[in-house]
């Protein structure tokens, strides 16, 4: 991550933002490309990226680029909803 407009502690920042289950805040999304979003935690320490496997599909990779098996999917909404590598909702969700 070189590009100070992609954190979201950046004044300019635009991005989505990562509630859990329960809609609190617990990270960002910052999109970088239409291949690429950068993923934050709540206090903005960068904890990987996703990368684009098909229409609507991101694949999560760590800093060090493993696949944590996590995905999102688009709602068909305004989002993206989070699984685990079984196929289950994680209850975040991504707006």
């Amino acid at each position: 991550m070189y590009h100070n407009e992609y954190h979201p502690k950046n004044p300019s920042w635009k991005g989505l933002y990562i509630f859990n289950r329960t809609d609190e805040l617990i990270g960002y999304v910052s999109v970088a490309t239409q291949q690429l979003m950068l993923s934050f935690d709540a206090s903005g320490e960068w904890t990987g990226f996703y990368v684009k496997a098909a229409p609507g599909i991101y694949n999560h990779f760590d800093v060090k680029g493993v696949w944590d098996g996590k995905y999102l999917c688009f709602d068909s909404i305004v989002g993206y909803n989070v699984f685990d590598k079984d196929g289950n909702w994680t209850g975040q969700h991504i707006k």
